[in-house]
């Protein structure tokens, strides 16, 4: 019910799903999301679960994975449309063809998602999905 709430009906729209990983960062950079973005979605790197700064996962783990999904619809990225290439309104982290978008545009739109990212918060966006 949770993924068709936020997926546009697979059916009607090309999508690969989530096209981002989502990024490592040091506990350093996450202490200064947190400070503008308290409730930052955030967990280990092996494992999806949210656990807070304190919980004993973290006393030896420099790194942590940050909700890049999350992140995306801070600076505006749900819901967000250029021509047939879009986001759903409930998840940055899906690009979808809403109709004849054609590769170029895909391209266009979601290398200008990965600068928006890298302008707001200083961490690459790495696509998920395999570009061919």
């Amino acid at each position: 019910r949770l993924r068709k709430n936020k997926f546009p009906n697979l059916e009607l729209f090309g999508t690969a799903g989530s096209f981002f990983l989502n990024p490592v960062v040091h506990k350093s950079k996450l202490a200064k999301l947190l400070k503008k973005y308290p409730t930052l979605q955030y967990y280990p790197i092996d494992k999806l679960d949210y656990p807070k700064p304190d919980d004993p996962k973290f006393r030896h783990a420099d790194h942590v994975k940050v909700a890049a999904g999350w992140l995306l619809e801070e600076i505006g990225w749900a819901g967000k449309r250029i021509h047939d290439v879009g986001t759903p309104p409930h998840q940055a982290l899906v690009v979808t063809n809403w109709g004849q978008a054609t590769p170029k545009q895909l391209l266009a739109y979601t290398q200008a998602m990965q600068k928006d990212f890298y302008e707001n918060f200083k961490i690459r966006l790495e696509p998920e999905v395999n570009i061919i």
